[in-house]
């Protein structure tokens, strides 16, 4: 058998169905290494987000207060009273919810206790 001569196609380093599978193959290769390393910057940035939101959370809400408003002005966030001008410290900032329950936790706690010592000494003492 004679050896083939090349298609005019692939002389001229056409479309080989060879050469569009590596391409394409190349191609999805570069998008999946892209997307390893947008991975690896999301696990090694989260950790630093994370501390940022709990950061964040931790926070207190701060409203500032406007010195001089003109008379008649009500501020958002600031106090109403007429008898305090708006140049007041403002209050302590509220305990979080969790720190609210524990609070309540611990006065049901105590009564609870309070009661059983009341209940003993009242056991103790005889009565007439």
């Amino acid at each position: 058998m004679p050896p083939r001569k090349p298609s005019s196609n692939r002389a001229k380093g056409g479309d080989d169905p060879l050469n569009l599978e590596h391409k394409r193959l190349l191609e999805q290769q570069a998008e999946l290494i892209r997307q390893q390393e947008r991975a690896r910057r999301l696990i090694e940035e989260a950790p630093r987000r994370l501390e940022q939101l709990k950061k964040k959370q931790r926070e207190p809400i701060r409203i500032e207060f406007k010195s001089n408003p003109r008379a008649g002005q009500k501020t958002f966030g600031g106090p109403h009273d007429k008898f305090r001008g708006t140049a007041a410290a403002p209050s302590r900032p509220r305990a979080r919810k969790s720190e609210r329950n524990m609070a309540k936790l611990q006065f049901v706690v105590s009564v609870v206790i309070l009661a059983i010592i009341v209940f003993m000494i009242l056991r103790a003492i005889p009565s007439m």
